[in-house]
């Protein structure tokens, strides 16, 4: 493959801005953490059908199968390209987040630009930021919350 594609950003509007940033700065071999949002979400509504007599464990498994269900079809065009590129060794594939009906993966720029442009059913593709461990980690204080509240002397 050549450097035809490096650095080559589509204009859909699919593609975050932070992902077109970091899109104009790789090259071809580079595979960016991105996920894919799908324009079909379910909605508390599309689960009025279940009973509030429903046991507890009975209507989590109801939710459940239909959340699993709704990814599997809103993502069966996505996933079978998706599967294609990765014999191709231009995506690897994370997670399907089918709660949230979301495809997290890492890819090269042809392909984001690919899926951008020629398939309706995504809502839009950012950039998953990688960020050290320990920057997710609060900081350490030494004083309680609201400390500066609280009077000097009771």
């Amino acid at each position: 493959m050549s450097s035809a594609y490096a650095g080559q950003v589509s204009n859909s509007d699919k593609i975050t801005p932070d992902l077109k940033a970091v899109m104009k700065n790789a090259n071809d071999q580079q595979k960016i953490p991105i996920y894919i949002v799908f324009n079909n979400q379910l909605t508390l509504q599309d689960f009025d059908y279940i009973s509030y007599d429903t046991p507890k464990k009975e209507r989590r498994q109801i939710v459940i199968d239909r959340l699993i269900r709704h990814a599997d079809n809103t993502q069966r065009n996505i996933r079978n390209y998706l599967t294609t590129q990765q014999s191709m060794n231009r995506v690897e594939v994370g997670e399907i987040l089918w709660i949230v009906n979301t495809i997290v993966l890492s890819s090269d720029v042809q392909t984001i630009n690919d899926l951008a442009e020629n398939f309706s059913e995504i809502k839009y593709i950012n950039y998953d930021a990688q960020y050290p461990i320990e920057m997710l980690y609060d900081e350490p204080q030494s004083r309680p919350p609201f400390w500066t509240a609280v009077p000097e002397k009771f």
